[in-house]
């Protein structure tokens, strides 16, 4: 009589335990998912995030490659030359783009171009420079005198030199 208890008991119990188990590793199974899933979508926003990124760099770069034909064209290597066609920007346009673009260039692209850029900027600010001194010069501003024509190709060629190097910089970071 002592041991009658024994056979329902022993399967209840068994079937306890192995639920319990059963149950216990469900969870982890459960768990170890939620964690894969959890780094799936970690690693899947990190790549959209630069793939983003790298789509912001590349527009900025495409921007700038823009600007430099526009410039390129305003400001002849021969400052004798004709005015620029009326199909041709304007300086305050190129100014206005060259603002939003230098900005874009330094939120979204490497050191080197940043730097390259910057310095292209400081040229073609001078020919700016130019461009109203001489406008003011014409309107009896004595006091304001335009780069000669020396200065002008200096400056110029300083350009052309930068833009080769800005170009070349976009151009290996672009298609590394």
């Amino acid at each position: 009589m002592a041991w009658e208890w024994v056979t329902p008991v022993a399967p209840a119990v068994g079937g306890i335990v192995g639920a319990g188990i059963g149950a216990g590793f469900t969870y982890l199974a459960g768990e170890k998912g939620r964690q894969h899933v959890e780094k799936m979508a970690e690693k899947t926003a990190a790549s959209q995030l630069a793939l983003a990124r790298d789509a912001r760099k590349v527009q900025a770069y495409e921007d700038l490659m823009a600007l430099m034909i526009d410039v390129a064209l305003i400001y002849p290597e021969d400052p004798s030359q004709l005015p620029p066609a009326p199909d041709i920007p304007t300086t305050d346009q190129i100014r206005e783009r060259l603002i939003k673009i230098v900005i874009s260039v330094g939120l979204h692209g490497s050191r080197e171009v940043k730097d390259l850029a910057n310095k292209w900027d400081e040229l073609v600010m001078a020919l700016f420079l130019h461009d109203r001194k001489f406008q003011m010069a014409e309107t009896n501003r004595p006091d304001l005198v335009p780069l000669s024509d020396d200065e002008y190709k200096k400056t110029y060629q300083e350009l052309s030199e930068a833009a080769q190097a800005l170009r070349a910089r976009m151009h290996s970071e672009l298609t590394s």
